[in-house]
C-alpha cells in the first residue's frame, strides 16, 4: 500500500538519511516537500538502512504559499520520524494535505524546561493550521509525544501563517487510523467543522515536570474550542465545533491518571459510536455539547475514583449540555473505593441516557450517605432502562435524582443485587419528577432497617407502578400512613409514595410494637415523623391504642425541629389533659388546652382539622375539645406524629384527608 508510485518523489533522493544529524536532514527534507508541492507530486518516505529513525530539528512546513496540498506517505512502522527540538514534525498550512503511513517518536512526557502549554501543544507529530481545510491524517503511529495529531486551535501567533483574531473552524478534517503509546492525547483538536475522527486507539497518560500545568488531564481524543474554557472570558478567540463524526475510539491503561477516553467540549452537532476504554478513569466527559447522538459505549475495569457524591465528574459525565442522547452503554468498575458511573449535571437540559448496565465493585461500605452509582440533575433529563449490579459492599443509593433535578425522569430501572440501601432515591423537590418502575425489580439490602426499593425525600413525584396494571398514580394531596408492616418491617413511604421522614432534635428511634404500631424508644430529645401532605388544609385522623404515661402527640403544622404546632395528648406527668402547643424558634407557648376534665386514654381517636387563616379544630372521640386560630405556620403542608419519651403513646396509623 505504501510503495512509491510513479507520481511520487522520495525523500531519500534529496539526501535524507537516518545516519545523518537532525541539522543535516532538516533542510533536505524541507526541500523535498517544497519540490513535491511545486511539481504536484506525492512525497514518499521509504525505509532506509541503519536505525531508520530520521531526526529533524525544525518543523517540516507544508505551506499554501508554495503550492497546493501534498500527500506525504511512508511504510508505516518502517518510516520513523522525530523532531529533536520538540516542534511539530509536520506543520500543515496548505489545504488538502494528507499525511499517511508514518511513525512519530518523541522522548517522553517530562516537560521540564518547556515554557507554556502552547509549547507542550507544539510537541506533536502533525499540527494542522485552522485554514488548512481538507487536511487528512491516515494510518499513523505515535509514541512518547505530547500529542500525535493537533488539528485547528489558536494560531494567532503563527509567524508563517497567522490566523484571524477569532480563530476559524478547521473544515473537512479527517483523522482515520491513529495508533499511539504513551501520549497525552492522540487527537487534540480545536474548533473543527464538518470533520471526522475514527479508528483511534492506544494508551494515554499525564505529562509531568516542573512546568507542566497539573490541571490538564489526558484524553485519547480531546476536542475543545480555544478560549471557551476560560470562565473569565479572557482570550476568548475560539468558535464552537460543528457537525463532527467519531467512530471506533479505544483507549486503555491510563488508570493511574485522571482523564476520560473521549472528551469533546463545545460541539454543536455530533455523532459518536463505539467508544471503549479499559483500565481508565472514565470513558466519556462531555462539556458544552448540543444535539449529540452517542451509541455503543463500554468501560471495563474502570478506575474512576471516589471524589465525593457532590462531585460533577463520573465515568460518563454530561455537563453544560443540551439534547445529548447516549444509548447502549456498559460501565464496569474494578474493585475499590470507586466513584460514580454516570452523572448528568444541573446545567444539562433534555438529555436522554438509555440502556445502561452499571457494575459496581465497592470495597468500602457506606449506607448512611446518599452516595450513588448514577446521579441525575438538570432539567428534563432522563435515565431509561438502567440496570445496576453491585458486586461489592452495600452503599447508599443506586440511582439518585438530586434536589436540583427539575422534571427528571427515571424509567424502568432494575437492580437485581440487594447491595443498595435505596436502589432509587428521589430528592428532587422541583415540579413533577417522574418515576416509572416495578418494585419487584429493585432489590435492596434487607439487613438495613430503613432500606426501601424507593426513597422519596420530598413530595411531588409522579409515580407509575408497573406492578399495578400500568396505572399512572400521580401524587395527590393527602395520605394514609402506617409505620411498620405486620411482620415488623419499617414502612417509610405512604400509600401514594410520599416519604415519611424522621427528624430528631438529638436521637431517637421508633420501634414496632405489634400489629404495625409504632412506639418511640431509645430517645434523647424529641423525634418527629413528618409527611408532606401537599395541602395545608384538611383533617388528620390518628388512632392511639396505648396512651402510655408520658409525652407524645400529633404534628398539626411543621417547619423544622424548633418551629411547629403540636397537639400533646397529655399535659405532663399525672395530667392526661390534651393541649395545643406552639414552638417558634424553640420558644414554647400554649394557644389553648382542652376543657378541664378532658382526659386522653387508650383507644382514643383524634381528629385535627386545619382550615383557612390558621383555624384549628380538635375532636377527641367525636367531641370538640379545642377551637383556636394560630397564624404561625398556617401554610405548612407538613403533618405527622411525634414523641419525646420512651414511655409515650403507641401510634397505630395516621390518615390525612385534604380539604375539598
Amino acid at each position: 500500500r505504501y510503495a512509491p508510485g510513479g507520481n511520487a518523489l522520495s525523500v531519500a533522493a534529496f539526501g535524507v538519511d537516518p545516519a545523518q544529524t537532525a541539522g543535516t536532514n532538516t533542510p533536505l527534507f524541507q526541500a523535498a516537500i517544497t519540490a513535491a508541492q511545486e511539481q504536484g507530486k506525492d512525497l514518499y518516505i521509504p525505509w532506509m538502512p541503519g536505525s531508520s529513525l530520521v531526526l529533524l530539528n525544525e518543523s517540516m512546513n507544508i505551506l499554501d504559499t508554495v503550492g497546493p496540498g501534498v500527500r506525504i506517505y511512508g511504510q508505516g512502522a518502517r518510516s520513523r520520524l522525530r523532531n529533536t527540538a520538540r516542534k511539530p514534525v509536520f506543520f500543515v498550512r496548505a489545504e488538502d494535505t494528507t499525511i499517511e503511513g508514518v511513525t512519530f517518536y518523541g522522548d517522553g512526557l517530562d516537560m521540564t524546561g518547556m515554557a507554556s502549554l502552547l509549547a507542550y501543544q507544539n510537541y506533536v507529530g502533525v499540527r494542522i493550521h485552522p485554514l488548512a481545510h481538507g487536511a487528512q491524517v491516515r494510518n499513523i503511529r505515535a509514541r512518547d509525544l505530547y500529542v500525535a495529531v493537533r488539528p485547528g486551535g489558536d494560531h494567532r501567533g503563527d509567524p508563517l501563517m497567522p490566523a484571524p483574531a477569532t480563530s476559524p473552524n478547521l473544515e473537512r478534517f479527517v483523522a482515520d487510523g491513529v495508533s499511539v503509546k504513551g501520549v497525552w492525547s492522540a487527537v487534540f483538536g480545536g474548533s473543527l467543522q464538518d470533520s471526522q475522527i475514527s479508528n483511534i486507539r492506544g494508551t494515554f497518560k499525564k505529562a509531568f515536570g516542573s512546568n507542566i500545568d497539573t490541571g490538564q488531564p489526558p484524553h485519547l481524543v480531546y476536542i475543545y474550542s480555544p478560549g471557551l474554557n476560560d470562565a473569565a472570558g479572557t482570550g476568548d478567540v475560539g468558535v464552537r465545533s460543528k457537525n463532527l463524526v467519531f467512530d471506533n475510539i479505544q483507549g486503555w491503561d491510563s488508570g493511574a491518571d485522571p482523564g476520560a477516553v473521549f472528551a469533546p467540549k463545545w460541539v454543536d452537532g455530533m455523532v459518536a459510536t463505539n467508544i471503549a476504554g479499559r483500565n481508565c478513569q472514565g470513558v466519556l466527559d462531555f462539556i458544552g455539547i448540543t444535539d449529540a447522538q452517542v451509541s455503543n459505549v463500554m468501560s471495563f475495569e474502570d478506575k474512576y475514583p471516589n471524589t465525593g457524591e457532590a462531585s460533577s465528574r463520573a465515568s460518563v459525565a454530561v455537563k453544560q449540555s443540551e439534547r445529548v442522547q447516549i444509548d447502549n452503554a456498559s460501565i464496569s468498575f474494578s474493585a475499590g473505593d470507586h466513584g460514580k458511573a454516570v452523572f448528568v449535571e444541573a446545567d444539562a437540559y433534555d438529555c436522554h441516557l438509555s440502556n445502561f448496565q452499571l457494575v459496581s465493585n465497592h470495597t468500602v461500605s457506606d449506607t448512611v450517605s446518599s452516595r450513588s452509582t448514577a446521579r441525575l440533575a438538570g432539567v428534563r433529563n432522563t435515565f431509561e432502562n438502567f440496570t445496576l449490579i453491585n458486586r461489592g459492599l452495600t452503599v447508599g443509593v443506586g440511582i439518585l435524582v438530586v434536589g436540583t433535578g427539575k422534571y427528571g425522569s427515571v424509567i424502568n430501572p432494575k437492580v437485581p443485587t440487594p447491595k443498595y440501601r435505596y436502589p432509587v432515591r428521589i430528592e428532587a423537590n422541583h415540579p413533577a419528577p417522574y418515576l416509572d418502575y416495578d418494585p419487584a425489580q429493585l432489590k435492596f439490602d434487607t439487613s438495613i432497617g430503613s432500606a426501601l426499593p424507593v426513597s422519596f425525600v420530598n413530595a411531588g413525584t409522579t409515580v407509575r407502578d408497573r406492578s399495578l396494571t400500568n396505572v399512572v398514580l400521580p401524587q395527590a394531596p393527602g395520605f394514609t400512613a402506617s409505620f411498620f408492616g405486620e411482620n415488623g418491617d419499617p414502612v417509610t413511604v405512604t400509600d401514594g409514595g410520599k416519604a415519611i421522614t424522621t427528624n430528631n432534635t438529638n436521637s431517637g428511634s421508633w420501634t414496632h410494637v405489634n400489629s404495625g404500631r409504632a412506639k418511640l424508644t431509645s430517645v434523647s430529645g424529641t423525634s418527629y415523623l413528618v409527611v408532606d401532605g401537599l395541602s395545608a388544609l384538611g383533617t388528620m385522623t390518628v388512632v392511639v391504642p396505648v396512651m402510655g404515661d408520658n409525652t407524645g402527640g400529633i404534628i398539626v403544622a411543621y417547619q423544622d425541629t424548633t418551629n411547629q404546632v403540636l397537639l400533646q395528648f397529655r399535659t405532663g406527668a399525672g395530667d392526661n389533659r390534651p393541649r395545643l402547643v406552639k414552638r417558634v424558634a424553640g420558644a414554647v407557648t400554649v394557644p389553648q388546652s382542652a376543657p378541664s376534665g378532658t382526659v386522653s386514654a387508650a383507644g382514643d381517636t383524634y381528629l385535627v382539622t386545619r382550615a383557612a387563616d390558621g383555624a384549628i379544630n380538635v375532636k377527641l372521640n367525636g367531641v370538640d375539645i379545642i377551637n383556636v386560630t394560630v397564624a404561625d405556620f398556617a401554610t405548612s403542608t407538613k403533618w405527622g406524629v411525634y414523641g419525646s419519651t420512651n414511655s409515650g403513646p403507641e401510634i397505630d396509623s395516621m390518615v390525612m384527608v385534604p380539604a375539598a
